[in-house]
């Protein structure tokens, strides 16, 4: 009897170990070929096609990831600015006016497709010309004094509020408005050998070496209004940009066009305010 159980026990486990085997071999097959499948998809993409995706999927960009990034780099080269805001005699006293060059940088921390932010700029102008012997107080005519030379030098420091708008995903074209304060320091250097009336502000004497130089000097404020246009320069150097955003951090080149007008109030003292318009680069941060 005992005999007889022991040999059904070990049928029974034979065949149960059987049934095992047989099912591991079954589904065994069924984990590689999900497995192989997986493979063929994954290198059936070239690499191109991988890049296409990650691109689909940054267009597909949602409002909380800004489209500009935070820094903006620029500088400027104004073509010639105009007086036209007061020193109406600018021409008569130095002709034409000199161009000068500007650097700024801003700082836009919200926006998506509109960026907002803060901006700082600064330049220096410098221009020579004559003194003025006369000033014809109903015609405004200048007689220029012939026995010395006058040198000016501007450096305007513009305090501005910011603002960018692009309708492209990429940026291609970016348009720019932007408002502020500038806060501008003046000197007019007049050397003459005979005495000349001033044509800003109170002369005093700076030393004499030679011939008599008079210092006017000071500082103004006035409204700084402008607007600008700028073009996506990427595409044509690609290698550049790269190295760029490598070493500083700057993804975005473009081709910057200005208009500004500068306007002051104080009518009661010589005014500097003027038109200038002028072409310039602009360096943009990567996101």
């Amino acid at each position: 009897m005992m005999t007889w159980i022991l040999a059904t026990t070990i049928f029974f486990m034979s065949c149960v170990s059987s049934n095992a085997m047989a099912d591991e071999v079954q589904t065994t097959p069924k984990s590689d070929e999900v497995a192989l499948d997986e493979t063929a998809k994954v290198s059936s993409e070239t690499p191109a096609v991988v890049a296409l995706k990650i691109e689909s999927k940054a267009e597909g960009s949602t409002w909380s990831e800004p489209v500009f990034g935070r820094y903006h780099i620029q500088l400027n080269f104004h073509n010639n600015p105009v007086f036209d805001d007061g020193l109406k005699y600018y021409n008569k006293l130095y002709g034409k006016a000199s161009r000068y060059g500007t650097i700024g940088a801003d700082y836009t921390p919200w926006g998506w497709f509109v960026n907002f932010g803060f901006g700082l700029r600064s330049s220096m102008f410098t221009d020579s010309g004559k003194a003025a012997s006369g000033l014809s107080a109903s015609t405004g005519e200048v007689t220029l004094d012939d026995n010395g030379k006058t040198s000016l030098t501007l450096i305007p420091f513009q305090f501005l509020g910011v603002a960018r708008f692009t309708p492209f995903t990429k940026k291609w074209i970016v348009l720019e408005g932007y408002v502020g304060r500038e806060r501008m320091y003046f000197q007019e250097v007049r050397t003459v050998k005979a005495t000349s009336i001033p044509v800003s502000g109170s002369a005093s004497s700076s030393g004499i070496t030679g011939d008599k130089a008079l210092t006017n000097k000071g500082w103004l404020s006035g409204n700084v209004t402008g607007a600008a246009v700028s073009i996506l320069l990427n595409p044509l150097d690609e290698h550049s940009v790269r190295s760029m955003v490598n070493s500083m951090g700057l993804g975005f080149t473009y081709l910057t066009l200005f208009k500004e007008q500068v306007t002051y109030l104080d009518k009661d003292r010589v005014s500097f305010g003027r038109s200038s318009s002028g072409i310039g680069f602009t360096f943009e941060t990567v996101k």
